[in-house]
């Protein structure tokens, strides 16, 4: 609001100084039909004339100046939602990997209830954390937690072929989204693709089974 009040007076001051100058260089001029020589006339039209090229200089530099300061808040302004991007993106990461610790505990304790549901839905919420962080130690860690948490259901008694079937398929997608964020190189990349063939079958067998009865 400040700025546009000193552009409007501004722009006001300059248009009544050219008024000025104008009128000026007519006063100057020789009224007589026959034009002469006059000195005073020459300086006053060479004064208005500096004066106007003055004027026409301040309103330039005005014009600059102005640019020159939108400009920087813009800078300013793009440098601002950098930071608070910034900002933004370290508190998010830095909650999911809340997150992932909340998880690894729960897990831990779905371990020991044998529980296989809570078991793969803990998993699959650390994964998902570990998308979000972004870090390749955190996928070998699920990838770690996925073989032990395979390992205590095979020591699980499931008396339903069902739901056996159920839990190898859970974990099957599981094993197959860790594999998918893990290097080829990772050294727990073999243990778990071994783990998804003696899924499948053991999934095979338990299918057959059922349709033998």
């Amino acid at each position: 609001m400040k700025n546009w009040i000193k552009s409007y007076w501004s722009n006001c001051l300059s248009i009544a100084a050219i008024i000025c100058s104008v009128v000026a260089i007519c006063v100057s001029l020789p009224s007589a039909p026959e034009l002469g020589i006059d000195y005073i006339g020459v300086i006053v039209g060479i004064l208005s004339l500096l004066v106007t090229m003055l004027i026409g200089w301040q309103i330039y530099n005005a014009i600059i100046i102005e640019k020159k300061i939108k400009d920087e808040v813009k800078l300013i302004e793009k440098s601002f939602q950098k930071e608070i991007q910034a900002i933004k993106d370290e508190s998010e990461i830095s909650a999911k990997k809340i997150l992932y610790k909340a998880e690894y505990i729960d897990l831990k304790f779905q371990l020991s209830k044998h529980n296989p549901t809570g078991i793969a839905n803990c998993l699959r919420a650390m994964i998902e954390n570990a998308i979000h962080i972004n870090d390749p130690k955190l996928f070998s860690n699920v990838a770690e937690m996925v073989l032990l948490s395979k390992e205590t259901i095979n020591n699980m008694t499931i008396t339903h072929p069902i739901k056996q079937i159920e839990v190898n398929d859970e974990f099957l997608n599981i094993s197959l989204n860790i594999l998918n964020l893990l290097p080829a190189s990772n050294h727990l990349t073999p243990a778990l693709l071994k783990m998804v063939n003696d899924t499948k079958k053991h999934n095979e067998s338990i299918q057959k089974n059922i349709e033998k009865q």
